[in-house]
């Protein structure tokens, strides 16, 4: 029997679309597109940069972000994040900058390790298996830390299971695009 959580993960996976599908299964891979572009001759260097200026950022402004920082060696955003991104730019190790599951999840999966230790959640990520959007301070209380992390992508790498065919990592994608583009635009809460 699934936990009601695995549920509403399931639920989001069979209410997504073709094209929610195949965006998902692909986000990543065309996230390490970006990176090799950025950095051509180290592509960690580019996923690094892109990670560590993602907290709080939407899909675009990251790449607006990541781009300044190989056009012009810095950008704008979170002076913490920033400084990780300029960092990592100018040479340090990523994975020896970045802090946190979620950053750290998020530059494993676009340089390809889609292992259940590697599933990125952030704040949809949180939202889809409690099945609505919620307040920064409702996500904090969910996770409640590094353990909670843990569990909530336990909770993918058990649906990826019983869905057979795809990835916990690629069920975080698919899921996340479905639920940007079907519930946070129809949310008209005060999340």
């Amino acid at each position: 029997m699934n936990t009601p959580h695995v549920d509403h993960i399931l639920g989001a996976y069979m209410r997504s679309s073709i094209a929610d599908r195949e965006d998902g299964k692909n986000w990543y891979r065309n996230a390490r597109v970006l990176a090799e572009t950025l950095s051509p001759d180290d592509v960690s260097k580019g996923a690094g940069v892109i990670a560590a200026l993602s907290p709080l950022q939407s899909w675009p402004l990251n790449v607006r972000n990541a781009t300044s920082v190989f056009d012009t060696g810095t950008c704008k955003g979170l002076s913490r994040n920033v400084d990780k991104a300029e960092r990592i730019y100018n040479g340090e190790a990523p994975l020896s900058v970045l802090s946190g599951e979620k950053v750290r999840s998020f530059y494993l999966n676009i340089m390809g390790d889609d292992t259940v230790n590697a599933v990125t959640i952030d704040r949809h990520a949180i939202d889809v298996p409690c099945g609505v959007v919620q307040s920064d301070a409702d996500r904090a209380a969910a996770i409640k830390g590094k353990a909670g992390y843990g569990k909530v992508a336990a909770m993918y790498v058990e649906a990826a299971s019983i869905i057979g065919g795809i990835t916990p990592a690629q069920l975080q994608a698919i899921v996340w695009v479905y639920w940007r583009r079907n519930v946070v635009p129809n949310f008209h809460g005060d999340a």
